[in-house]
Protein backbone atom coordinates (compact mmCIF):
# COMPACT_ATOMS: atom_id res chain seq x y z
CA UNK A 1 0.00 0.00 0.00
CA UNK A 2 1.52 3.36 -0.98
CA UNK A 3 2.33 5.84 1.79
CA UNK A 4 0.17 8.92 2.21
CA UNK A 5 1.65 12.36 1.75
CA UNK A 6 3.47 13.83 4.73
CA UNK A 7 1.07 16.74 5.09
CA UNK A 8 -1.85 14.33 5.25
CA UNK A 9 -0.18 12.25 7.91
CA UNK A 10 0.61 15.31 9.97
CA UNK A 11 -2.99 16.43 9.74
CA UNK A 12 -4.09 12.98 10.88
CA UNK A 13 -1.82 13.22 13.92
CA UNK A 14 -3.30 16.58 14.85
CA UNK A 15 -6.80 15.14 14.58
CA UNK A 16 -5.86 12.28 16.92
CA UNK A 17 -4.40 14.75 19.41
CA UNK A 18 -7.54 16.90 19.35
CA UNK A 19 -9.64 13.77 19.80
CA UNK A 20 -7.72 12.72 22.92
CA UNK A 21 -7.97 16.19 24.42
CA UNK A 22 -11.73 16.25 23.92
CA UNK A 23 -12.06 12.82 25.58
CA UNK A 24 -10.02 13.75 28.64
CA UNK A 25 -11.94 17.03 29.13
CA UNK A 26 -9.95 17.90 32.23
CA UNK A 27 -10.19 21.34 33.86
CA UNK A 28 -7.66 23.82 32.51
CA UNK A 29 -5.73 23.75 35.75
CA UNK A 30 -4.94 20.05 35.42
CA UNK A 31 -5.29 19.41 31.70
CA UNK A 32 -2.01 18.16 30.16
CA UNK A 33 -0.63 19.95 27.17
CA UNK A 34 -0.25 17.61 24.16
CA UNK A 35 2.10 17.80 21.25
CA UNK A 36 2.06 15.60 18.14
CA UNK A 37 5.30 14.35 16.67
CA UNK A 38 5.82 12.14 13.62
CA UNK A 39 8.29 9.33 13.44
CA UNK A 40 9.03 6.94 10.65
CA UNK A 41 9.07 3.28 11.69
CA UNK A 42 12.81 3.22 11.42
CA UNK A 43 12.97 6.36 13.65
CA UNK A 44 10.72 5.14 16.48
CA UNK A 45 12.15 6.20 19.86
CA UNK A 46 13.79 3.35 21.74
CA UNK A 47 11.94 4.36 24.94
CA UNK A 48 8.45 5.75 24.77
CA UNK A 49 7.69 6.96 28.29
CA UNK A 50 4.88 9.16 26.98
CA UNK A 51 1.65 8.10 25.31
CA UNK A 52 2.42 6.56 21.87
CA UNK A 53 -0.04 5.73 19.12
CA UNK A 54 0.40 4.36 15.60
CA UNK A 55 -1.60 6.19 13.01
CA UNK A 56 -4.12 3.81 11.37
CA UNK A 57 -3.82 5.77 8.14
CA UNK A 58 -0.07 5.55 7.80
CA UNK A 59 2.97 3.72 8.98
CA UNK A 60 3.98 6.73 11.09
CA UNK A 61 4.09 6.75 14.87
CA UNK A 62 2.19 9.50 16.61
CA UNK A 63 3.75 10.39 19.94
CA UNK A 64 1.50 12.27 22.32
CA UNK A 65 3.76 14.23 24.60
CA UNK A 66 2.37 15.30 27.93
CA UNK A 67 3.60 18.75 28.86
CA UNK A 68 5.00 20.24 32.03
CA UNK A 69 1.66 20.27 33.87
CA UNK A 70 2.30 16.70 35.05
CA UNK A 71 5.59 17.80 36.59
CA UNK A 72 3.73 20.48 38.51
CA UNK A 73 1.19 17.90 39.69
CA UNK A 74 4.01 15.64 40.89
CA UNK A 75 5.60 18.54 42.77
CA UNK A 76 2.30 19.39 44.45
CA UNK A 77 1.76 15.75 45.37
CA UNK A 78 5.24 15.53 46.94
CA UNK A 79 4.64 18.67 48.97
CA UNK A 80 1.34 17.27 50.20
CA UNK A 81 3.15 14.12 51.32
CA UNK A 82 5.66 16.19 53.30
CA UNK A 83 2.90 18.18 54.97
CA UNK A 84 1.10 14.95 55.83
CA UNK A 85 4.30 13.53 57.36
CA UNK A 86 4.81 16.68 59.44
CA UNK A 87 1.22 16.49 60.67
CA UNK A 88 1.69 12.85 61.70
CA UNK A 89 4.92 13.66 63.56
CA UNK A 90 3.34 16.59 65.38
CA UNK A 91 0.26 14.52 66.28
CA UNK A 92 2.47 11.73 67.64
CA UNK A 93 4.52 14.16 69.74
CA UNK A 94 1.36 15.80 71.09
CA UNK A 95 -0.16 12.45 72.04
CA UNK A 96 3.04 11.38 73.84
CA UNK A 97 3.16 14.69 75.70
CA UNK A 98 -0.46 14.35 76.82
CA UNK A 99 0.12 10.75 77.94
CA UNK A 100 3.17 11.77 79.98
CA UNK A 101 1.21 14.59 81.63
CA UNK A 102 -1.67 12.23 82.44
CA UNK A 103 0.73 9.68 83.93
CA UNK A 104 2.29 12.30 86.22
CA UNK A 105 -1.16 13.60 87.17
CA UNK A 106 -2.44 10.11 88.01
CA UNK A 107 0.62 9.35 90.16
CA UNK A 108 0.26 12.70 91.93
CA UNK A 109 -3.46 12.17 92.59
CA UNK A 110 -2.94 8.61 93.82
CA UNK A 111 -0.04 9.45 96.13
CA UNK A 112 -1.06 13.03 97.02
CA UNK A 113 1.98 14.26 98.98
CA UNK A 114 1.03 15.93 102.25
CA UNK A 115 3.10 18.71 103.75
CA UNK A 116 5.29 17.74 106.72
CA UNK A 117 3.98 18.56 110.18
CA UNK A 118 6.11 20.79 112.41
CA UNK A 119 5.70 21.31 116.16
CA UNK A 120 7.43 23.61 118.64
CA UNK A 121 7.78 21.43 121.73
CA UNK A 122 9.80 23.77 123.92
CA UNK A 123 11.45 27.20 124.01
CA UNK A 124 13.82 28.05 126.85
CA UNK A 125 14.70 31.74 127.02
CA UNK A 126 18.22 31.63 128.48
CA UNK A 127 19.10 35.26 127.85
CA UNK A 128 17.08 38.21 126.70
CA UNK A 129 18.69 41.60 127.42
CA UNK A 130 17.71 44.88 125.82
CA UNK A 131 20.28 47.69 125.93
CA UNK A 132 18.62 51.12 125.53
CA UNK A 133 20.15 53.93 123.51
CA UNK A 134 19.77 55.84 120.27
CA UNK A 135 19.81 52.45 118.58
CA UNK A 136 18.55 49.84 121.06
CA UNK A 137 20.46 46.55 121.00
CA UNK A 138 19.07 43.11 121.86
CA UNK A 139 21.12 40.14 122.99
CA UNK A 140 19.29 36.84 123.27
CA UNK A 141 19.85 33.10 123.59
CA UNK A 142 16.95 30.72 123.07
CA UNK A 143 17.05 26.95 123.07
CA UNK A 144 14.14 25.49 121.13
CA UNK A 145 12.98 21.95 120.54
CA UNK A 146 11.42 21.39 117.13
CA UNK A 147 9.92 18.19 115.79
CA UNK A 148 8.82 17.25 112.30
CA UNK A 149 6.70 14.32 111.16
CA UNK A 150 6.23 12.96 107.66
CA UNK A 151 2.51 12.08 107.42
CA UNK A 152 2.79 10.32 104.04
CA UNK A 153 2.44 6.54 103.81
CA UNK A 154 4.26 6.10 100.48
CA UNK A 155 6.42 9.21 100.17
CA UNK A 156 9.74 10.01 101.82
CA UNK A 157 11.11 13.51 102.47
CA UNK A 158 14.69 14.76 102.09
CA UNK A 159 15.50 17.88 104.15
CA UNK A 160 18.55 19.17 102.28
CA UNK A 161 19.03 22.52 104.03
CA UNK A 162 17.14 23.86 107.04
CA UNK A 163 17.77 27.06 108.99
CA UNK A 164 16.01 28.17 112.17
CA UNK A 165 15.87 31.64 113.75
CA UNK A 166 13.71 33.75 116.06
CA UNK A 167 11.45 36.65 115.10
CA UNK A 168 9.93 39.38 117.23
CA UNK A 169 7.11 41.24 115.49
CA UNK A 170 8.43 40.11 112.07
CA UNK A 171 12.00 41.28 112.76
CA UNK A 172 14.72 38.64 112.96
CA UNK A 173 16.45 38.89 116.35
CA UNK A 174 18.79 35.87 116.15
CA UNK A 175 21.12 34.62 113.47
CA UNK A 176 20.03 31.68 111.32
CA UNK A 177 21.25 28.37 112.71
CA UNK A 178 21.65 25.45 110.33
CA UNK A 179 19.90 22.22 111.30
CA UNK A 180 21.30 18.83 110.26
CA UNK A 181 20.05 17.50 106.92
CA UNK A 182 17.99 14.37 107.27
CA UNK A 183 15.83 11.90 105.36
CA UNK A 184 12.38 11.12 106.74
CA UNK A 185 10.79 7.84 105.80
CA UNK A 186 7.09 7.09 105.87
CA UNK A 187 5.53 8.50 109.08
CA UNK A 188 8.97 9.12 110.61
CA UNK A 189 9.56 11.81 113.26
CA UNK A 190 12.68 14.00 113.51
CA UNK A 191 13.62 16.18 116.51
CA UNK A 192 16.05 19.14 116.56
CA UNK A 193 17.16 21.10 119.67
CA UNK A 194 19.29 24.01 118.47
CA UNK A 195 20.48 27.08 120.36
CA UNK A 196 19.36 30.26 118.59
CA UNK A 197 21.30 33.36 119.56
CA UNK A 198 21.81 36.95 118.55
CA UNK A 199 24.36 39.43 119.95
CA UNK A 200 23.71 43.17 119.92
CA UNK A 201 21.03 43.00 117.27
CA UNK A 202 19.85 46.58 116.49
CA UNK A 203 16.14 47.19 116.93
CA UNK A 204 13.96 49.99 115.69
CA UNK A 205 12.96 52.32 118.57
CA UNK A 206 9.29 51.39 118.30
CA UNK A 207 10.18 47.68 118.56
CA UNK A 208 12.32 48.33 121.64
CA UNK A 209 9.40 50.18 123.26
CA UNK A 210 7.00 47.33 122.42
CA UNK A 211 9.43 44.75 123.83
CA UNK A 212 9.79 46.69 127.09
CA UNK A 213 6.02 46.92 127.43
CA UNK A 214 5.62 43.17 126.84
CA UNK A 215 8.27 42.34 129.47
CA UNK A 216 6.59 44.62 131.99
CA UNK A 217 3.25 42.97 131.22
CA UNK A 218 4.81 39.58 131.92
CA UNK A 219 4.56 37.86 128.55
CA UNK A 220 6.39 37.57 125.25
CA UNK A 221 5.21 36.34 121.87
CA UNK A 222 8.08 35.20 119.70
CA UNK A 223 8.10 33.21 116.48
CA UNK A 224 10.50 30.44 115.59
CA UNK A 225 10.83 30.24 111.82
CA UNK A 226 12.20 27.32 109.83
CA UNK A 227 13.40 27.95 106.26
CA UNK A 228 14.79 25.28 103.98
CA UNK A 229 14.61 23.04 100.94
CA UNK A 230 13.05 19.61 100.69
CA UNK A 231 12.60 16.90 98.07
CA UNK A 232 9.96 14.19 97.74
CA UNK A 233 10.94 10.55 97.22
CA UNK A 234 8.53 8.08 95.61
CA UNK A 235 10.11 4.66 95.10
CA UNK A 236 13.34 5.36 93.24
CA UNK A 237 12.11 8.70 91.87
CA UNK A 238 13.25 11.89 93.65
CA UNK A 239 11.71 15.25 92.88
CA UNK A 240 13.41 18.61 92.53
CA UNK A 241 13.78 21.04 95.42
CA UNK A 242 10.77 22.71 97.03
CA UNK A 243 10.97 25.67 99.38
CA UNK A 244 9.85 24.93 102.93
CA UNK A 245 8.82 27.50 105.51
CA UNK A 246 7.37 26.79 108.96
CA UNK A 247 6.26 29.44 111.45
CA UNK A 248 5.94 28.36 115.07
CA UNK A 249 4.47 30.74 117.69
CA UNK A 250 6.21 30.68 121.06
CA UNK A 251 4.12 32.20 123.84
CA UNK A 252 6.16 32.79 127.00
CA UNK A 253 5.10 34.13 130.37
CA UNK A 254 7.05 35.25 133.43
CA UNK A 255 8.04 32.40 135.71
CA UNK A 256 7.27 34.03 139.07
CA UNK A 257 8.78 31.14 141.00
CA UNK A 258 12.20 31.76 139.49
CA UNK A 259 12.06 35.54 139.12
CA UNK A 260 13.64 37.70 141.83
CA UNK A 261 13.41 41.39 142.48
CA UNK A 262 15.85 43.51 140.52
CA UNK A 263 16.86 40.67 138.19
CA UNK A 264 15.58 40.38 134.62
CA UNK A 265 12.35 38.38 134.54
CA UNK A 266 12.59 34.73 133.55
CA UNK A 267 10.11 33.50 130.99
CA UNK A 268 8.89 29.96 130.46
CA UNK A 269 7.24 28.30 127.51
CA UNK A 270 3.55 27.60 127.94
CA UNK A 271 2.60 24.66 125.71
CA UNK A 272 3.41 22.74 122.55
CA UNK A 273 2.29 24.64 119.47
CA UNK A 274 1.49 23.52 115.94
CA UNK A 275 3.45 25.34 113.25
CA UNK A 276 1.99 26.64 110.01
CA UNK A 277 3.83 25.05 107.08
CA UNK A 278 4.13 26.24 103.49
CA UNK A 279 5.74 24.17 100.72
Amino acid sequence: MPSLPLSYRYATSLLITSFLQSILSLPPKYAPSFGALLYKPNHTPSRCSTHCLFSPLSDSLVVIVIGSTMKKDCGIHGEQKRHKLYRHLFSTFLVLLILAFLAVLVVWLVLRPTKPKFYLQDADLLRFNLTPGATPLLTSVVQVTLSSRNPNDRIGVYYDRIDAYVLYKKQQVTTATALPSVYQGHNDVTVWSPYLSGADVPLAPYLADALSQDENAGYLLLYVRVDGLLRWKVGTWISGHYHLQANCPAFLTVDTAKSHGGAPPLFRFQQITVCSVDV
